[in-house]
């Protein structure tokens, strides 16, 4: 500029007279393109470019609650946080955050079964798993233990970490109380209760001498011996 003009290189001046000449040099920048996946978020230092040739930049990778900070890529590699990138040349970032998740083991006391909602995991950092008992026939649910308290049933549970729940069930059972009218004895086979629910008992009727069987009444009928109830 001044006495000389353009940007041609080498350039001649004729020397017709006391001359100024200004050479102007321009510092050569480059951009940075930061990609996110996943969530969190990404701040650099300094904080705004367009960044001079030859400059480093501190990027801090922060991940949102529940979710963990996993690399660098594109032209930044590994999962140091901070990481520092030359600026030679324009460049751009990917930083890559993976949700954190947790496992749910059901250990299943008795006979029944435990569905979840959602159905399968791992589960995200959280997030809440609805548990349903359903006892087998002749059994009833009992209650939640180790990570999982009380009977409620449905019960949710918060997945901020790995879980274990125990699942409780109880066969249910029945009393056989046997009066005798009259002298004689009466066995059972099996032999004691209380009884679980569904089973069967064989009752014998043995009267005394000078004394016969002469039936059953209340829960059970007729003189059939021995009989089953």
């Amino acid at each position: 500029s001044v006495d000389l003009s353009g940007s041609e290189n080498p350039k001649t001046i004729l020397m017709d007279g006391n001359k100024n000449v200004t050479a102007t040099f321009t510092q050569i920048t480059y951009t940075l393109d930061i990609t996110i996946v996943g969530n969190g978020t990404v701040t650099s230092n300094p904080l705004t470019g367009p960044y001079p040739s030859g400059s480093s930049v501190t990027l801090t990778a922060e991940p949102d609650p529940g979710w963990v900070f996993s690399g660098w890529s594109v032209d930044l590699s590994g999962s140091e946080n901070p990481k520092t990138i030359l600026m030679d040349g324009n460049k751009n970032v990917t930083a890559t955050f993976t949700q954190i998740t947790y496992t749910l083991d059901i250990t299943i006391v008795g006979n029944g079964t435990v569905t979840s909602n959602p159905l399968t995991g791992p589960y995200p950092s959280g997030s809440s798993v609805t548990l349903t008992a359903e006892p087998d026939p002749g059994w009833v649910f009992s209650g939640w233990s180790v990570d999982l308290s009380g009977s409620e049933n449905p019960k949710t549970i918060l997945m901020d970490g790995n879980k274990n729940v125990t699942a409780t069930f109880t066969q249910i059972t029945y009393t056989l109380d046997i009066t005798i009218v009259g002298n004689g004895t009466v066995t059972s086979n099996p032999l004691t209760g209380p009884y679980p629910s569904g089973s069967s008992v064989t009752l014998t009727a043995e009267p005394d001498p000078g004394w016969v069987f002469s039936g059953w009444s209340v829960d059970l009928s007729g003189s059939e011996n021995p009989k089953t109830i």
